[in-house]
């Protein structure tokens, strides 16, 4: 086996690694998130059960961020007198933070 072989070997490996830890943050930050609105909204259990179903429904990939918030967006009741996209944005923002806190501590 070549240098060149283990190198390559080594990099995806740290890819792979890479892409399963977004992954993982990001679903766990969804989660945060879909909790955070059902408790705002001060949802029953079963809807609670049922707008987590819902961010897990929301496809990934570029621009998961704009269809999440769109989606609770469209669960808030309108406000004229309130930036409810930036709101949003501040918690989905604060529930990335928590989430990457949480899988740190989870894997130390």
């Amino acid at each position: 086996m070549t240098t060149f072989d283990e190198r390559e070997r080594g990099f995806e490996a740290k890819f792979a690694l890479e892409q399963d830890l977004q992954f993982r943050l990001t679903a766990r930050r969804d989660k945060l998130f879909a909790g955070w609105a059902a408790n705002e909204l001060g949802l029953s259990d079963a809807d609670s059960a049922a707008l987590m179903q819902g961010v897990l429904h929301v496809s990934d990939g570029p621009g998961h961020d704009e269809r999440l918030k769109a989606f609770m967006l469209a669960r808030f009741p309108a406000r004229a007198d309130f930036p409810m996209e930036t709101w949003l944005g501040a918690q989905l923002a604060t529930c990335s933070i928590e989430a990457h806190a949480q899988i740190i501590d989870e894997l130390a």
